[in-house]
């Protein structure tokens, strides 16, 4: 959730990278086009999402 509204991510992938710090579900890096979502042990590099009761966006544009 962000901002109390659902997200649908339709296009994302699981990155090998360190998220120590981070909670799970919190945005690390935002940059190349994708916002890197700490999970766990490690990442998800996502790709295109969707705020809840709007259109499927890319994240380059959702982060502009």
């Amino acid at each position: 959730m962000l901002d109390g509204a659902r997200v649908s991510f339709w296009k994302a992938k699981p990155v090998a990278t360190s998220t120590e710090g981070f909670a799970p579900g919190t945005v690390t890096d935002i940059s190349g086009g994708t916002i890197l979502v700490a999970c766990g042990e490690n990442a998800l590099a996502v790709e295109e999402l969707q705020m809840e009761g709007r259109k499927r966006i890319s994240a380059k544009d959702f982060a502009n």
